[in-house]
């Protein structure tokens, strides 16, 4: 009777035992299986995605210019895990995305004039492609202004991102969801396929793809570094152009100076970042890219262009498309080459047996729009996709 009842309590005590194994091995098992999920901009998906924000984790979203990688940006440990993921280096900036004029206010230390200044730009560009760095205030984290004094913000013009924006109630610090230096995601499926081992929340857009402008938003500085005197620097080249901000502040006599400051790299380890998209190689494929120039003294032998795609615009190079191993145009007009940039070097990257890329984009100032600085923009990505890489057909 008594080595019964021990029996029993040993048969329970291993069921139990058993039971939790089997769990422990299930929810190691669910860690392990880690994917991104695609969901439609639906307001149940909206209410998920504020979830994960308000809980510290990280969304992914449309906008128009490329797809973004959100967390709540007050939040210094959520905007930690937007590095992480990226394998992004922390002297580099993010953005600070808002839905409302009044959030500003809680994030900004402006003076008298850069408030002027801000306001009159806000008024013609938001919401748009443009980003402003502005004097920050002291509730914002240093790891979204890298160290810095100032932060950039912007009012995106995508109604997915600014729903997000409303329903997660907080300001998203968001950069590109891709991997640190891989090319921009503009699609859904391209921020999946970067993180495809992490349960990464996506909304999809993919209905208004065909809107947007596919590249980054211009980053202005606005500095009143000498009283009376505003200092407006062009950090990074985008949609809107210098040439629109110096007409919009010209036509209210806001007393300023414009200038260009298009950081190329340099000791991206040490030194803090004035805005994103500053590092050397940046908006990379995985496999090397080389810039087309008849000039250049490196060659690429025709006979070997079957190891090479080629990527041209209205036509450009061709006249190799029976000798490369695939040819890919971006389109005749300099908004076409935006738009299709990144997805072109994301097929051609897939190419099999595919050696590098060989890109042709030329002449693109004849097609550029005086208010915009796109041409300047394709080409300083060119540049840093190929890490200055240029070569010849010979």
């Amino acid at each position: 009777m008594f080595f019964n009842k021990i029996l029993k309590k040993l048969i329970i005590l291993i069921i139990i035992i058993n039971f939790i194994v089997i769990i422990k091995f299930i929810l190691k098992l669910k860690k392990m299986q880690q994917y991104p999920t695609i969901y439609a901009p639906t307001e149940r998906a909206l209410r998920r995605c504020k979830r994960q924000v308000v809980s510290g984790g990280l969304v992914a979203f449309p906008t128009e210019t490329v797809y973004g990688l959100g967390a709540d940006g007050l939040n210094p440990d959520a905007v930690n895990k937007i590095f992480e993921w990226k394998g992004r280096p922390n002297n580099n900036p993010i953005i600070l995305h808002f839905s409302q004029m009044s959030q500003l206010s809680k994030i900004t230390n402006l003076t008298q004039l850069e408030l002027r200044a801000m306001l009159l730009i806000a008024k013609e560009c938001w919401p748009g492609p443009l980003t402003l760095v502005l004097r920050a205030s002291h509730i914002v984290p240093k790891e979204v202004t890298a160290g810095k004094s100032f932060v950039g913000v912007r009012m995106p013009n995508d109604s997915v991102a600014l729903a997000l924006i409303n329903e997660c109630s907080c300001l998203i610090a968001a950069p590109s969801a891709n991997l640190s230096g891989h090319c921009s995601p503009y699609t859904a499926q391209h921020v999946a396929n970067d993180f495809h081992n992490r349960n990464l929340v996506i909304l999809d857009d993919s209905e208004n793809r065909f809107s947007r402008c596919g590249i980054e938003s211009s980053v202005i500085k606005l500095d009143e570094n000498v009283p009376g005197s505003l200092k407006v620097t062009v950090l990074r080249t985008g949609l809107v152009g210098g040439n629109r901000i110096k007409r919009i502040l010209d036509a209210h006599n806001v007393p300023f100076h414009l200038e260009y400051y298009v950081r190329l790299g340099g000791d991206s380890e040490k030194t803090s970042m004035d805005c994103p998209g500053q590092l050397f190689r940046h908006y990379a494929p995985m496999i090397p890219a080389y810039i087309e120039n008849s000039d250049a003294r490196h060659t690429i032998d025709a006979m070997q262009l079957h190891e090479y795609v080629i990527i041209g615009a209205n036509g450009s190079l061709k006249e190799f498309n029976d000798k490369c191993l695939i040819y890919y145009d971006l389109g005749a007009s300099i908004v076409d080459v935006a738009k299709n940039i990144y997805s072109v070097l994301r097929l051609a990257e897939k190419v099999y047996g595919a050696k590098g890329i060989i890109i042709s984009v030329k002449n693109l100032e004849e097609f550029a729009d005086k208010d915009s600085d796109l041409d300047k923009a394709i080409t300083d990505k060119l540049l840093r996709c190929s890490e200055g890489h240029i070569t010849r057909i010979g």
